[in-house]
């Protein structure tokens, strides 16, 4: 959580700049959820638990994949080559991917760092997937 607040929102004092997936992500899914919701009210009121339950469930993918599919979107800003050379120390690995190498040499022949990563399919908020793969949705009993 504590990782994804500072991508969503940016760290200025760690030079960490926002790249937002959150909020966009439930925005983007947010017409979709609506429609799940309604159908979750509508249970409700008739008391069916288990109609309820499953919209609410829906809705929580629903969104929850949105923001896995933003994560995925290759948010700006572009990562510096500095970020780049170090990544493998996140992932703790000995050495980098051939992505990223390529990425370095394109940087170093003066192409320019957001087309030298989109080229080598380098996407900011994916290194490791645990980001992505943290998100998720819970539906609660207020009982």
């Amino acid at each position: 959580a504590q990782i994804g607040y500072v991508m969503e929102t940016g760290s200025p004092s760690h030079n960490v700049p926002a790249r937002p997936f959150l909020v966009p992500g439930v925005q983007d899914a947010q017409a979709e959820c609506a429609e799940r919701l309604k159908q979750g009210a509508v249970a409700a009121l008739d008391g069916n638990e288990a109609g309820t339950l499953k919209a609410l469930t829906a809705a929580g993918i629903i969104a929850e994949n949105s923001v896995k599919q933003k994560i995925g979107s290759n948010i700006p800003p572009a990562l510096s080559p500095e970020t780049i050379r170090n990544r493998h120390r996140s992932r703790q690995t000995k050495s980098m991917r051939q992505s990223e190498k390529d990425y370095l040499k394109a940087v170093d022949s003066g192409i320019d760092p957001a087309q030298a990563q989109e080229a080598a399919g380098i996407i900011p908020l994916i290194n490791t997937g645990s980001l992505r793969n943290s998100v998720t949705h819970v539906v609660r009993d207020k009982k």
